[in-house]
């Protein structure tokens, strides 16, 4: 017997939405997937992609296709490039959608200064903030209506930015 939890129900109402609405695929964000559930009762953090399926011959709207990717595998993506402290985020309307510590997600940054500036800068394309600490950068993707955001310890980026240097200096 299939248990109703709120986040099933929650993703059954997502879904009728969905097929009455006009759109034929949608991205969506950050949410507990009532089908990941673990033997505990726990619902997984994830991002999905939903698409209308049709019948072939007549056209008709048989229902949809929902694909869905963890939080945790889609931070897997990015974690090679972190180092040192250095942080990657997914923001959509302030939140955290996507970050490889869980204790972030669903944060809301819109209090934080920085990240308020960094808004304002990056409305079409990469803004950087540079601080004493750290270096902000933030690049809109207005088809999913999110942002990448990294933040990189300075001292850490710094000794990149000098070791690609020496590099372009030596190869010339």
């Amino acid at each position: 017997r299939l248990e109703m939890s709120d986040d099933y129900k929650l993703e059954e109402s997502r879904i009728k939405e969905f097929l009455d609405s006009e759109k034929n695929e949608d991205i969506v964000l950050l949410h507990k997937s009532a089908w990941k559930q673990k033997k505990e009762k726990v619902y997984t953090d994830c991002i999905g992609y939903v698409r209308k399926v049709y019948q072939k011959e007549s056209g008709k709207l048989i229902g949809a296709i929902e694909l869905e990717i963890s939080n945790e595998q889609f931070a897997k993506l990015y974690q090679p490039v972190l180092n040192n402290g250095s942080r990657i985020w997914i923001t959509v309307e302030n939140q955290i959608i996507s970050s490889d510590d869980k204790e972030e997600l669903y944060k809301d940054l819109s209090g934080e200064s920085w990240y308020t500036e960094l808004r304002r800068a990056a409305y079409d394309e990469i803004a950087y903030k540079d601080t004493n600490k750290y270096i902000y950068f933030c690049k809109p993707y207005k088809e999913f209506g999110w942002n990448i955001l990294c933040i990189a310890s300075k001292t850490s980026y710094m000794k990149d930015v000098q070791r690609y240097a020496w590099i372009d200096i030596i190869l010339g």
